[in-house]
């Protein structure tokens, strides 16, 4: 007999009796259950006085023995091991069933009865769509030749006639024509449940592969990320130690400490230094981003006067700022006096923001750095003065149940963004202008280091903007 085991149990001998077993289980669930509701209808019935107390008695016999026969026959293919006798005792527990419902048939009239014959039919589907391919078509032919035998046991006299109507006649040969055509109809029911059943196995064991095939994909993502990691954490750290060599030399040689140097000399080490430094950053860039996608960084809080922080992060940027001729606003009437946060982690944050807004504003432009802190009130964000916040956050939202939460905004007049671009730029080594030739220099980590550092602090950043050369403005809020 075919298997139609799922695919993680073909090939396996010890695995289709226990398989087998659960499939007759719930089967008998099923058959006692409707035979219940069979013999419900049927007291429901005799007590309306539309049959008769012996049609009431054979029926409440063959559903008895439909629930009763369950039991021991669960017992013995429990304890069955090998396949193919499972299998055999299997089919035996269906024929057992088929003469279950021949003699509920037989109860109601036998010929007289037909109408119940979609019991057969049931049957017949579910052993299709459960069981192997071949057993819809035994069980028509057990079902067929049961009602045959209860046919002609009923002609010849052997079983009493169970007439509802006693004015109900039909002849033999009519009988034998019946008999005929529900064997077709059960045959074709067979049909159509193998068929269906052939169509569910092929579906199933193609959703199995192509599941199989996502989890190793999944595993072998997740390992290539972890080598990434490893590799990134690695080399970066391998490249911080030359660099710093190559860097304090270059300083010691820049402030002839080694001797003295002319100008032309001067100018080369001072771009080695700067060019060492700088590389350096991107170092320790690539080692913050693998640390945290392999879940090695770890907050260290401290407690922070937020607005001398601030004013201190926006003068470190005054030589540049000068440099650039660019016009500075500062809004920190609202600011929280004290924050509990990661110093360095939030210094980077700022840095990478300023920074930003320094390179990507034109000369003659201005930045600007805010921070107020809101309250948790009826569900929405509000202001020190009671100024309902209109922030893209809710108070439910991940990270942000707690009772208040500062918000800093870094804005600048420069160059601005484009709609599709207001969020692409929080990825790893996205840049808005990608190209080789681009104009601004940078390895697109500054935002994306940013976004974990926020997220880690349990708060959220996010950026808007105009349009193209309209600036644009950076936010983000982390909990009090």
């Amino acid at each position: 007999m075919a298997s139609d085991d799922p695919p993680e149990t073909v090939g396996k001998e010890g695995d289709r009796p226990p398989l087998l077993y659960r499939w007759h289980l719930r089967g008998a669930v099923v058959r006692s259950s409707a035979s219940l509701i069979m013999w419900l209808c049927c007291l429901a019935a005799y007590l309306l006085d539309f049959i008769r107390f012996q049609n009431f008695i054979s029926d409440t016999l063959a559903v008895a023995y439909l629930i009763l026969m369950n039991p021991p026959a669960l017992w013995v293919l429990k304890r069955i091991k090998n396949r193919k006798a499972a299998d055999r005792f299997g089919v035996f527990i269906n024929f057992l069933e088929i003469v279950g419902y021949t003699a509920v048939i037989y109860s109601f009239g036998g010929i007289e009865a037909s109408f119940l014959l979609p019991i057969y039919a049931a049957l017949i589907t579910y052993v299709g769509i459960m069981g192997p391919q071949i057993l819809p078509f035994v069980n028509a032919g057990l079902c067929s030749l049961a009602f045959g035998v209860m046919l002609t046991l009923e002609y010849l006299g052997v079983l009493p006639p169970m007439k509802i109507n006693p004015n109900y006649h039909i002849s033999w040969t009519e009988q034998l024509a019946i008999l005929a055509v529900t064997t077709v109809l059960l045959f074709i029911v067979a049909f159509i449940a193998s068929y269906t059943a052939r169509l569910l196995k092929r579906n199933r064991d193609k959703l199995y592969r192509q599941n199989r095939e996502l989890e190793l994909t999944a595993i072998k993502a997740r390992e290539s990320d972890r080598l990434k990691s490893e590799f990134l954490a690695n080399v970066s750290h391998e490249f911080r130690t030359p660099l710093n060599a190559i860097i304090g030399f270059s300083e010691l040689l820049r402030d002839e400490c080694l001797g003295t140097l002319n100008d032309r000399q001067r100018e080369a080490v001072s771009d080695i230094s700067s060019s060492g430094t700088h590389l350096l950053s991107l170092v320790n860039d690539l080692l913050d981003l693998s640390k945290v996608e392999v879940g090695k960084m770890e907050l260290h809080l401290s407690e922070i006067r937020l607005k001398s922080f601030l004013e201190q992060s926006l003068s470190a940027f005054g030589q540049r700022i000068r440099e650039s001729g660019l016009k500075v606003s500062a809004d920190l009437a609202d600011c929280p006096e004290v924050i509990r946060a990661d110093e360095r982690k939030l210094t980077q944050v700022l840095y990478n923001l300023l920074s930003n807004a320094v390179k990507f504003t034109p000369a003659g432009g201005g930045i600007g750095l805010s921070a107020r802190s809101y309250a948790r009130k009826e569900g929405r964000w509000v202001t020190k003065n009671g100024e309902i916040a209109d922030l893209p956050i809710g108070p439910g939202g991940e990270g942000m149940d707690h009772a208040g939460l500062v918000e800093v905004c870094v804005s600048d007049t420069g160059i601005g963004l484009k709609g599709e671009d207001l969020k692409r730029i929080f990825n790893p080594f996205e840049q808005v202008d990608g190209s080789l030739s681009r104009r601004y220099q940078g390895t697109g980590l500054g935002l994306s280091l940013s976004k974990r550092f926020v997220e880690l602090h349990h708060g959220q950043i996010w950026a808007e903007s105009g349009g193209e050369n309209h600036g644009s403005a950076f936010h983000f809020v982390i909990p009090l």
